[in-house]
């Protein structure tokens, strides 16, 4: 006989003992040896910790002894398995250590073997293992039972619905405790019996086949139970099922809590009142997944019947963990969208599911496409009705159009229609988005401000354009379908609604008339204008009447090539005087109206009209000072000549000259450059961008960016208000030297008519043979001449020699401001004001090389036979002498 088999005899007759049947002998024999042949032994067990073991809980001398033997054994070489050996004697050596904590409410942990021991259907209960007790859990340490955990132990597994569940697994009531008996002692014959029979009532695989699927569609069955605690679906510690099996049925019921989670998402949002058909018909692709999945659970539930769970050719746990690994998969995908969908709607929701199509996968990306094309539909049917026919039906605020109702019609273009940026779908750009907006509000714009019922989608290129099936949306195919029916319908749309402004509306005669009229671009009507108004604009601005100006606006147009507008537009100018305030002329709140009414107030709106009144008022105040000017430069032409015979005007006049020269240059050059650099500019580039504009908008923006240019370039906005304010002052300045130069020439004229009177009394009486003067007419020409000349004359010289400072002064601040421009048109204005340099040696920063590198001659802003007038007083300067009465 063999060591091993000496060893199996041994070890059979320690634990039966004796009056054992052979059968009983045989049969734990046969377990023995096919555990000491099995290989669910540690790896990493160590033959020292057995030694420990013995030294610390026994004596010295036993591990010792141990030791010896145990080397002995291994030079002989004939257990096989030796480690395995040891491991297992050694565990059944501390076996009765273990059985006696069950009764004192301890569990102990189980081992890989003795799951496979429970698999053999073997008398396990003569194994070194520590049985759990029934109705208590293994654990991976021993722990002693909380109540929470005595009190789940002992639930009740009658009552959970359909009972699909094995009749061998025993209910327990609130008051069961685990049998002593059920844990079975090695040396005891009783506890093999017992336990055999405990191995018996194992779980048949059928029943928790039967359980998987019944769990599987979110109904708790007798063997799996939800907790809320964990939020899944376990297997009550009261049955016995083997750790793998029990693995499988874990991970397979999964399955059931997934579709719970979405099927009361989808019942939850059916019965919400704010969720939208974009919303719903998510739920709907939520279904039609779990659709798929019951088919698929149906399937399994027959071939379950049928063949029940035969290994040849029916359902086992293994096949059916195969069967559900890509629903599982396809579950989770569908959760984790109803998850990140919670307080979404309309194209934010479209949003979330499109991000989750951007994988590698392809069925991954298949299943998104697929909930997706479901749930775009309703977007897409808004949008089919809001390009096609201009009906927004959006009660949800789903779409990505907003609608105010409370703006009408006047305002429908600017203020009605407005983009809600967080619902525009992932899929859409924003330049789409802004093309459907806009196709639809062109249509509506066309519809009931244009009163035109011009049906676009009848139109042959449109109807071929037209899609039905919403998918086209988020595809990306070399057609690209869905750009190509929204770009047709836009341009269509953008050309009708552009060709009814054109002709039906004359919107490019109303925008010549305003750049005619409003930004002075007819010359001979507003000099005309201005030559009638003189009078009345001289006046008080309390004493200006509305009818006397519209009667001298009247004569103009009469008067000029005006009359040979347009009707529509003539009856469209008109007279507005701005708020007075106190002081003001009639000057500085005299200003030309331009009403504007119908589909062209979408562009000539209320506040476009006020930039062409600031506008009109700087160019009206510009002109005013080329205006003053010129007059007042043939009445000092005229004076001069009467005045030839006082010859102690001769300097006061030519200071006068020189200063009016200066100012004439400076409104000359303000003039060109915003006549000719700044509007003439614009306007061409106005009339090239409404010549090539796609639709309502840009033809908008590219007026509106017209007006901005000339404000900016009229430093008229708010960067540029200093500079403005300098301007404003150089024009007050220009004012004053003709109120004090237009009040001397009255003076001197009086003056001159006083001595011409005079002289030709004096010349009668002599002709009379009279005394031609006497002392006391001499005396008082005498003091009238004296007083003339001390005061008046005196006065007025002083007046000019400030005034003169004062603007050089002013001329030369705004000269430096010019100079710390970037802008190359008001480098170029700089240039034209001081070309010569007069002003530059006056200022020091003028001469600076930082300025300097900028002072080039704007040559390419001149056009061929274009003058630059001269700053007389700068040539005076240079030359010395005297400027000629012909100067101007």
């Amino acid at each position: 006989m063999s060591e091993e088999d000496q060893l199996l005899r041994n070890l059979t007759q320690s634990s039966l003992g004796k009056g054992h049947d052979n059968k009983q002998v045989n049969d734990l024999q046969r377990l023995y040896r096919k555990i000491l042949h099995a290989s669910h032994f540690s790896s990493d067990f160590n033959v020292n910790k057995v030694v420990k073991h013995l030294a610390v809980n026994k004596d010295v001398k036993v591990a010792a002894e141990f030791q010896t033997l145990y080397e002995k054994l291994a030079k002989l070489g004939t257990i096989t398995h030796l480690d395995n050996v040891v491991e297992f004697l050694h565990k059944v050596g501390i076996d009765n250590e273990r059985t006696q904590t069950f009764n004192s409410g301890v569990r102990v942990s189980s081992t890989p073997l003795q799951s496979e021991l429970r698999s053999l259907q073997t008398p396990a209960a003569l194994s070194h293992f520590s049985v759990t007790p029934y109705g208590q859990t293994p654990a991976n340490s021993v722990t002693r039972l909380s109540a929470g955990e005595r009190q789940r132990l002992t639930m009740s597994s009658s009552g959970l619905g359909t009972s699909r569940a094995s009749s061998h697994v025993p209910p327990l009531t609130s008051q069961s405790q685990p049998p002593s008996h059920s844990t079975p002692h090695l040396n005891s014959s009783e506890s093999f019996n017992n336990y055999k029979a405990y191995l018996k009532d194992d779980v048949q695989e059928v029943e928790l086949i039967r359980d998987v699927i019944l769990v599987a569609q979110g109904i708790e069955s007798k063997l799996m139970r939800f907790d809320p605690k964990t939020e899944s679906y376990r297997i009550p510690d009261n049955v016995r099922v083997p750790p793998h099996k029990k693995k499988i049925c874990c991970s397979l019921a999964e399955s059931g809590w997934l579709y719970n989670k979405i099927k009361q998402y989808v019942d939850q949002k059916k019965l919400d009142n704010t969720f939208g058909p974009i919303g719903l018909s998510f739920c709907v692709a939520l279904q039609s997944e779990l659709r798929s999945y019951l088919r698929l659970i149906a399937v399994l539930d027959t071939q379950l019947t049928e063949h029940g769970s035969d290994i040849t050719g029916g359902l086992t746990l293994t096949r059916l963990a195969l069967w559900f690994k890509e629903p599982i998969k396809n579950l989770k995908l569908v959760a984790s969208l109803v998850d990140i969908a919670k307080g979404k709607k309309g194209g934010a929701l479209l949003s979330i599911i499109h991000s989750y199509s951007w994988h590698g996968a392809i069925a991954h990306t298949s299943l998104v496409s697929n909930m997706l094309s479901l749930t775009v539909k309703p977007l897409f049917g808004i949008i089919s009705r809001w390009i096609y026919t201009g009906t927004l039906e959006d009660p949800y605020n789903e779409f990505f159009v907003a609608s105010d109702p409370q703006v009408k019609d006047d305002n429908l273009w600017h203020f009605k229609y407005s983009l809600r940026k967080s619902m525009i779908p992932s899929f859409l750009s924003a330049d789409m988005a802004r093309k459907i907006m806009l196709t639809g509000k062109s249509v509506v714009f066309i519809h009931r401000v244009c009163h035109d019922n011009t049906q676009l989608e009848r139109r042959e290129n449109v109807e071929r354009a037209r899609l039905t099936e919403g998918s086209a949306m988020f595809s990306q195919n070399e057609e690209d379908s869905f750009t190509n029916m929204i770009d047709v319908v836009y341009k269509e749309t953008s050309k009708h609604l552009m060709e009814v402004l054109y002709t039906k509306y004359n919107f490019i005669n109303h925008l010549k008339a305003m750049r005619r009229y409003l930004l002075l671009g007819q010359g001979d009507f507003i000099q005309q204008l201005m030559d009638l108004l003189v009078t009345e604009l001289s006046k008080d601005a309390s004493a200006l009447y509305l009818h006397n100006l519209n009667g001298i606006l009247e004569t103009a147009i009469r008067s000029t090539n005006a009359q040979f507008e347009d009707k529509d537009i003539l009856s469209r100018l008109d007279v507005r005087l701005l708020e007075i305030s106190p002081g003001d002329l009639g000057w500085d709140v005299f200003s030309l109206d331009y009403r504007t009414r119908g589909p062209i107030s979408t562009v000539f709106t209320s506040d476009t009209v006020i930039f062409y009144l600031r506008i009109f008022n700087f160019l009206w105040r510009a002109k005013r000072m080329e205006y003053a000017l010129a007059n007042l430069w043939r009445q000092k032409q005229q004076y001069s000549r009467m005045l030839r015979g006082m010859t102690e005007l001769d300097d006061l006049l030519h200071s006068a000259h020189i200063i009016a020269s200066e100012m004439i240059h400076f409104t000359q050059q303000i003039g060109y450059f915003i006549n000719f650099e700044v509007i003439e500019c614009a306007w061409d580039d106005l009339l090239h961008k409404v010549n090539q504009a796609e639709d309502l908008d840009h033809i908008i923006a590219a007026h509106q960016q017209f007006l901005d240019s000339i404000m900016t370039r009229c430093l008229m906005d708010e960067e540029h208000r200093p500079m403005f304010s300098q301007l404003r002052t150089i024009f007050d300045l220009i004012i004053k030297y003709q109120q004090i130069l237009e009040g001397f020439l009255e003076k001197a004229s009086r003056e001159n008519e006083y001595r011409v009177e005079y002289m030709r009394n004096a010349a009668r009486r002599d002709s009379q043979s009279e005394w031609a003067t006497t002392e006391e007419r001499e005396a008082a020409e005498k003091e009238r001449r004296t007083e003339f000349t001390q005061l008046t004359l005196k006065q007025t010289r002083s007046q000019l020699k400030v005034l003169a400072q004062t603007y050089q002064g002013m001329v030369t601040k705004f000269l430096v401001m010019l100079a710390t421009q970037t802008d190359d048109k008001l480098q170029a204005l700089r240039f034209r004001l001081d070309f010569n340099e007069y002003y530059q040696q006056k200022e020091p920063f003028l001469a600076s090389p930082q300025v300097l590198k900028k002072s080039k001659p704007p040559t390419a802003s001149l056009l061929p036979g274009d003058t630059v007038m001269q700053p007389v007083g700068g040539l005076i300067g240079l030359l010395g002498g005297r400027v000629p009465d012909n100067t101007m």
